[in-house]
């Protein structure tokens, strides 16, 4: 086992940067993460913002390794994380598996969860989907802690309460011909779906692998596209269950297929690139993703930047337009008086020229005055 990531120049745009681990996905995965059996945990760190849980282990030989969940991703590295004060889910973790060792890891069934199981009679459990949740749980399935507290349908995720599964996908793996017969044609018939939309949400492949077991069934049956079917009799289901059994025990070979990580090479499309282990295929995409993620951030932090000073220069322009209105409005209002007062205006600007000429204009006298600048020739009257 390499501690070497795969950090390799980019052979072409990772297109799937939006990827998460399907059901088959996880089933490899945590074939790899079977080293992990017999590791310490020594320390947990949790960012809710960044939906980011990593555990610090310590494996006899190797040394710390890191096993990190984002979302709905799953990996591990042997790379120093560095992180802020913990949170209290993290603080959670320390407290009841402070130096516990993994006994398990494991999927359960055909779901997108993972199982891990310490020493101490401790479990936390991972589910990959949604937005992706952590919960521990004490020996008796009661919830510890949870890394976000939800409240669904069925079950609740809080602190206190007995963990319960969310509602599981139909099993292709572990149903009988007879009954998955008459299992898909009934959500074919009532969901008005193709296979490989029912294969891909109610059996839980996802798009791309149910993509390909119809491209897979369809040369198998001679047909031409057997991704349209709405009706499958009981050989046709009979050869499906084959093919999906088949892509279970696939030799390892993890490439790069349409822009996602794909633990075997496929048949009929192109590998863009080969990796070691599948976990450093997912570290591909996941470090792609962070890089667009940071990419973005930057980009939005100069166009919030941008707008701030938009924002400041709006808000000049706005006083300087009040205030303009506020002197348009004073300047109405002196023109109104003037026209409402204009007898009264004139016969005081009479007096003023004859004293101009022949006296000085202090000598001006009348109610509304209210002040003389004779060296501007500036009169100062009220009118209101």
């Amino acid at each position: 086992m390499s501690k070497e990531i795969v950090r390799e120049s980019v052979d072409r745009t990772v297109k799937n940067l939006d990827y998460e681990l399907s059901a088959l996905d996880l089933h490899y995965l945590v074939k790899e993460l079977q080293f992990f059996k017999n590791a310490k945990f020594e320390k947990a760190f949790h960012d809710s913002l960044k939906e980011t849980l990593v555990l610090k282990l310590r494996l006899r030989q190797e040394g710390p390794v890191y096993l990190q969940m984002h979302g709905k991703l799953l990996f591990y590295s042997f790379s120093k994380q560095v992180f802020k004060q913990p949170s209290m889910f993290a603080m959670v973790l320390r407290k009841h598996l402070s130096n516990a060792v993994v006994n398990q890891l494991s999927q359960q069934d055909f779901e997108r969860i993972v199982n891990i199981t310490f020493s101490n009679g401790k479990t936390l459990v991972l589910e990959l989907f949604s937005k992706g949740n952590a919960i521990l749980l004490d020996e008796n399935n009661k919830i510890l802690g949870v890394a976000k507290q939800q409240v669904f349908k069925h079950r609740s995720l809080k602190i206190g309460f007995e963990y319960k599964q969310p509602p599981s996908v139909k099993n292709v793996f572990s149903t009988s011909v007879e009954l998955l017969t008459k299992s898909i044609n009934n959500d074919l018939k009532t969901s008005g779906k193709t296979l490989v939309q029912v294969l891909s949400t109610v059996y839980g492949f996802g798009g791309f692998y149910a993509e390909l077991i119809c491209k897979m069934l369809s040369k198998a049956l001679n047909i031409e596209n057997a991704k349209n079917l709405r009706v499958l009799n009981q050989d046709q289901v009979s050869v499906l269950k084959q093919v999906a059994n088949a892509l279970l025990v696939k030799d390892l070979n993890p490439c790069l297929v349409q822009g996602r990580p794909v633990p075997f090479q496929v048949e009929g499309f192109d590998c863009e690139k080969r990796f070691k282990t599948f976990n450093e295929a997912i570290v591909y995409v996941a470090e792609k993703r962070l890089e667009r993620d940071m990419k973005f951030s930057k980009e939005l932090e100069e166009k919030i930047k941008e707008l701030e000073k938009l924002k400041n220069a709006f808000e000049k322009q706005k006083n300087r337009v009040e205030q303009l209105k506020a002197l348009a409005l004073q300047e109405q209002r002196k023109a109104e008086l003037l026209f409402e007062n204009y007898v009264l205006v004139d016969e005081l600007l009479k007096n003023a020229r004859k004293l101009f000429q022949t006296k000085s204009l202090k000598m001006l006298k009348h109610k509304n005055l209210v002040s003389v600048d004779e060296k501007k020739g500036l009169i100062t009257i009220n009118l209101e």
